[in-house]
């Protein structure tokens, strides 16, 4: 037979019995998913990992209370979403202070990008599902990222946000359905 790796809740035990290496392996484990989300939220990849490093220390300190009612990757969600609230918010607390020097000198750098007619069109369309996507209400919004962005599982997701999956569907799909309709003027073909 071969080896299998301990599932969350073993690894969870052998932290609480003292075994250091356990939480080593579900950092590993769920890192990547906590970075994605960080970057979703913030849009910053250097400041997401210094939020998925804040979110790891909150997990280190809050193990030993981690009751199970969740799964641990469901609540390792929860703590990566108030780390996130909570860096914006320090935000707002700060005042903002424009750069010092916005000219580049009239320097260029060639690159590979699309033509400037394609950057334009994909920025506005791109602008077009941001503003579409914020306008959701928030139920919908909720469920709209988790599926599509962070890309949890529907059972995942009516976990999370503690939903019946009937619930979370019927919100994914009027959320897809705005968008479909929001974006039509957008798309060459018609969204069936």
């Amino acid at each position: 037979m071969g080896d299998t790796a301990p599932d969350d809740e073993q690894l969870i035990a052998e932290y609480n019995c003292g075994d250091p290496r356990a939480l080593e392996t579900l950092a590993r484990r769920h890192y990547p998913a906590v970075y994605r989300n960080a970057v979703y939220r913030v849009r910053d990849p250097e400041v997401a990992r210094d939020i998925t490093q804040e979110v790891f220390l909150r997990v280190t300190r809050a193990l030993p209370g981690f009751r199970g009612d969740a799964q641990f990757k469901t609540w390792v969600h929860c703590i990566t979403t108030r780390a996130c609230i909570d860096h914006v918010r320090s935000l707002r607390a700060r005042p903002q202070m424009a750069p010092l020097d916005e000219d580049d000198g009239g320097r260029s750098i060639p690159t590979r990008d699309p033509a400037p007619d394609d950057r334009a069109a994909y920025g506005e369309l791109t602008r077009c599902i941001d503003r579409v996507v914020e306008e959701l209400p928030d139920r919908q919004r909720r469920v709209f990222r988790m599926r599509h962005y962070e890309h949890m599982k529907l059972a995942e997701i009516a976990g999370a946000l503690d939903r019946s999956i009937g619930t979370v569907k019927a919100q994914l799909f009027t959320a897809r359905s705005t968008l479909r309709e929001s974006l039509a003027p957008y798309l060459a073909t018609p969204i069936h």
